[in-house]
């Protein structure tokens, strides 16, 4: 597809109101390279997949969204193989689950 680059990139806000959230997500929801976004719990708020045709596009991007919004720590990790990745959610766990419940 031409897109072989995965980065994962950890965001620190530096803010919790409700305006730097939508403001966040619809940054996010703006620029098409970022395909998932996920708030988190611990030390860092979100992370975000990025896919890239290469790791020179990411400064292209990582621009874009500061431009959209403050945050106070940006770090992006790059992803060398994927070592699984799967579509299907496991429901065999949901099933043994019921059975001894």
């Amino acid at each position: 597809m031409g897109l072989p680059t995965t980065l994962f990139v950890t965001v620190g806000s530096g803010e919790h109101s409700e305006e730097w959230t939508s403001r966040f997500r619809q940054a996010v929801a703006e620029i098409p390279e970022i395909v998932e976004a996920h708030r988190m719990t611990g030390s860092v708020d979100y992370i975000l997949k990025i896919v890239l045709p290469n790791v020179e596009d990411y400064d292209r991007v990582y621009k874009q969204l500061i431009r959209r919004i403050k945050m106070t720590d940006v770090s992006a990790f790059i992803s060398m193989e994927t070592v699984k990745s799967v579509e299907a959610l496991p429901l065999t766990v949901l099933r043994n689950a019921a059975s001894q419940g």
